[in-house]
């Protein structure tokens, strides 16, 4: 948006909620009103621009009261959207790993690191397809990784 569409107001706000987390009126109620003002002062000064008084804007938008005050992006006081999960929860899916990497074991399968990757395999002798591996569980990120491991 041009500076020239901004209000000393619409900045004010915007830097009020940015440097300080607060609204305009928040700042006025903690003796800080005159802020919001000086960093706008100072924020024209460091970029060479005039942004318009709210008045100015008043009267080319028809003499409604204080000009149109313009929506920001205030993400940090929307709801945050979270879903409980407690402790509980990770631990039993900790324990459902646990129980899962028991059980391949418990059937003949062996754990392989390649590259970082973890794989489930099956050690089944020189006969399995002439590798000296069966059935594969978990690959290692696809064919050619398969094919670097079986050589």
């Amino acid at each position: 948006m041009p500076a020239s569409q901004l209000t000393r107001r619409n900045v004010a706000h915007l830097l009020t909620y940015g440097f300080y987390y607060r609204s305009r009126a928040e700042m006025e109620a903690e003796g800080m009103g005159d802020e919001p003002d000086r960093m706008v002062r100072e924020l024209e000064g460091a970029w060479g621009v005039r942004f318009a008084d709210d008045s100015d804007k008043d009267a080319a938008n028809g003499g409604s009261g204080g000009g149109k005050e313009l929506p920001i992006m205030a993400h940090l006081w929307e709801p945050v959207r979270c879903f409980y999960r407690p402790l509980a929860f990770y631990a039993g899916i900790e324990v459902l790993m646990a129980l899962k990497h028991t059980v391949l074991l418990a059937m003949g399968f062996r754990a392989h690191i390649h590259n970082g990757a973890r794989g489930w395999g099956m050690d089944c002798g020189a006969g399995a397809a002439g590798r000296g591996w069966g059935t594969l569980v978990a690959s290692f990120g696809g064919q050619r990784q398969q094919d670097k491991l079986h050589k």
